[in-house]
C-alpha cells in the first residue's frame, strides 16, 4: 500500500489434518495500513485457503504454510466501494502445545503479497476542481478511473493456538 507507515492486522486459521503431516484450512485476515506516503488509510481483508506441512511434532510442531485466495481493500477515497483482487502468503512457524492437545503458543514469520483494483466512473474536473459541463449543458463530463492497491509485507504473527 505504497509507502504506508505501518501495517497492523489480525488473522485466524481454521486448519484440519488431512494426514499427519498435511493440514488444510481457511485463513481469514484483516489488515490496516496507516497513512504514510500513500496519503490515506486503508483496510485490506483476505479470505485465503491454506495448506500447512508439518516437519516436526515433539516437543514443538514446526511447519511451513502457503495460502492464497480472494482479497478486497477499501479506503475513504472509494466512497464506499471495494477493490477486488487476490492475496498469497508463505510462512514458516512453530507451535508449542503442552501434551499435544489443548491451548499453546505459536509464532510465524512470513511474506504476504496482494493486489486489488476497482474501476469507477467519476466526474471530469477542470484545473480548479470544478466539474466540466457536458455538451448539452444538462449533464457532466465523466471519465473512467481505476484504483489499484498493493500490499507487500513481511509479517510476524504471535498468538494462541488450540489443537483438539
Amino acid at each position: 500500500m505504497g509507502g504506508a507507515d505501518g501495517v497492523f492486522g489480525f488473522n485466524h486459521a481454521f486448519n484440519f489434518p488431512v494426514w499427519r503431516r498435511l493440514w488444510i484450512g481457511l485463513r481469514p485476515a484483516l489488515h490496516y495500513a496507516m497513512p504514510g506516503g500513500a496519503g490515506f488509510d486503508a483496510a485490506w481483508l483476505n479470505a485465503d485457503v491454506d495448506a500447512q506441512v508439518n516437519f516436526a511434532f515433539e516437543p514443538v510442531r514446526i511447519y511451513g504454510l502457503v495460502s492464497g485466495g480472494y482479497a478486497f481493500a477499501c479506503d475513504p477515497d472509494l466512497f464506499g466501494g471495494l477493490a477486488h483482487g487476490w492475496s498469497a502468503s508463505a510462512a514458516i512457524g512453530a507451535a508449542w502445545v503442552p501434551g499435544g492437545r489443548g491451548s499453546g503458543l505459536f509464532a510465524e514469520l512470513g511474506f504476504l503479497l496482494g493486489r486489488a483494483g476497482r474501476s469507477q466512473t467519476v466526474l471530469a474536473r477542470d484545473d480548479r476542481g470544478n466539474p466540466i459541463p457536458g455538451p448539452d449543458g444538462l449533464t457532466w463530463e465523466t471519465r473512467e478511473t481505476t484504483r489499484r492497491f498493493e500490499l507487500t509485507t513481511v509479517f510476524l504473527n504471535i498468538g494462541v493456538v488450540y489443537q483438539p
